[in-house]
Parts: C-alpha cells; structure tokens; sequence
C-alpha cells in the first residue's frame, strides 16, 4: 500500500487508498478518522496557532489545520459525532538552554489541539504526548487503525 508523508506544514487525506504518516519531534500530529465512510485525514503542525491574517488555512498551524481537515472531509454535518481524532507528538525536543518558549513549543502544540478539536466538537480517542522522544503517527488507510511508535533519543557514539 503506498504511503503518503506528511511533512511539516502538510495535511493528506485518503479515501482507503493509501496510508498516512508523519515524523513528529516538537510537532504534533494530528488524525481524524471518519470510519464510516473510510475517510481519514492527517495533519503535521508545527505551531499553535496562526494570526490567519490572509484568512487562509494552512496546516502548519494546529489552529488551521483542525477546520481545514474537516473542510477535506466533506458534509459531515449530523454525523459529526462519528469523528474521532487522534493526536500524538508534541514532544520537547528543543532544549534551548534556558530558552522556555522553546522548550514549550510541543506542549503547547497538545493543548491547541485538545482545544480546537474540543471547539469543533471532534472527540479525541487517543493522545500521545512524546515527552521528550520524538515519535511516528501512522494511519492505515484501509482498516483506519492507526499506530504511534516513539523513537528513543540516539545515546552512542558516532562513528566517522
């Protein structure tokens, strides 16, 4: 089965055909899945939240990123309650020595998810929060199961 990669600033969106994954440090990785009709959707979001100046939505932003999935999804209208999301990454990759907005890029990226998932009324059936260890979302576009893999931190020696 092919699988699309979702990059920083990416959403896909399968209808059955393909999986989907992302690679998540200090991002957050965001799936809904609409089981009923096979859709599933998945976005790699490198911040909270975007001033939307332009008024366009863009993935990169968990607060964008939340309605422009839905938008992908179709009329879902009455069947909202269908939509679950999962969330994984967010973890605390940047130590930047005493850099405390840094540091709290990925837990901010969990709660703007939590909360703009919450606003469109999408129940979240699993969160992940990586901690400090990056981590993998990957969605099976044919079963809609998904799997969260958490990547340790590399602790040897490189050998050039």
């Amino acid at each position: 089965m092919k699988i699309k990669v979702a990059r920083i600033g990416v959403m896909h969106i399968t209808h059955g055909e393909e999986s989907l994954k992302a690679i998540l440090g200090s991002c957050v990785g965001i799936g809904i899945f609409w089981k009923k009709r096979k859709i599933y959707t998945l976005s790699h979001c490198l911040l909270a939240e975007s001033s939307n100046a332009a008024g366009e939505l863009n993935a990169k932003y968990v607060s964008d990123a939340v309605p422009l999935m839905l938008q992908a999804m179709g009329n879902y209208g009455r069947d909202r309650f269908q939509l679950e999301a999962v969330v994984v990454g967010g973890g605390t990759m940047l130590q930047a020595h005493g850099n405390a907005s840094a540091e709290m890029i990925g837990p901010n990226n969990l709660r703007a998810a939590t909360k703009h998932l919450t606003d469109h009324n999408v129940s979240i059936k699993h969160m992940e929060d990586a901690g400090s260890l990056a981590s993998q979302l990957i969605i099976d576009g044919k079963t809609g199961l998904y799997k969260v893999v958490l990547i340790p931190k590399f602790s040897g020696s490189a050998v050039l």
